[in-house]
């Protein structure tokens, strides 16, 4: 049984407009809701064996502070480039490719691909993903090569604004 961790990046800033998409940060409310989040995951589901995120920006803020709030060390982050703006199709293959001796495996992206790609495994989750929302889902299998396939199972919907 392999877990998989859904993450949209935190609340970016939008103060500088001639800065690129690419390049934008976090704003206050994202670097204060990624390091929460990535406290509530380490509490419900343990530590990640990987995380993996998009070279953006505010993805990668946020893949580093959910990092460093479970104690993984970020110069484990796995970067791809092509998580940016990523759909489905992208995303799957990209956890297609996840070594066998990662049980726990946690990714950050963007809307509207993870949005599509979470409503995509076991039907629909959310309209739209909030920033910094989690979702998590267990896979009934041995072997991510196997992931397309394998049967699903949605855990829970997690986001800043939820009370716990």
């Amino acid at each position: 049984m392999k877990k998989l961790i859904a993450v949209r990046h935190a609340k970016s800033d939008w103060v500088d407009l001639s800065l690129k998409d690419y390049d934008r940060p976090l704003n206050d409310r994202g670097f204060r809701d990624a390091p929460m989040m990535g406290s509530r995951i380490l509490a419900q589901y343990g530590l990640p064996d990987l995380i993996m995120s998009s070279t953006a920006l505010r993805a990668k803020q946020t893949a580093e502070a959910i990092a460093e709030a479970c104690a993984y060390g970020t110069e484990k982050i796995l970067w791809h480039d092509n998580l940016y703006h990523a759909g489905p199709k992208v995303i799957g293959d990209r956890i297609l490719e996840t070594e066998d001796a990662v049980q726990t495996l946690l990714f950050v992206c963007h809307n509207p691909g993870i949005t599509f790609f979470v409503n995509s495994l076991c039907g629909p989750v959310t309209n739209d993903l909030p920033t910094c929302g989690v979702v998590v889902f267990e896979i009934e299998a041995e072997h991510w090569s196997d992931f397309a396939t394998a049967p699903k199972r949605f855990v829970d919907f997690d986001f800043p604004k939820r009370k716990i």
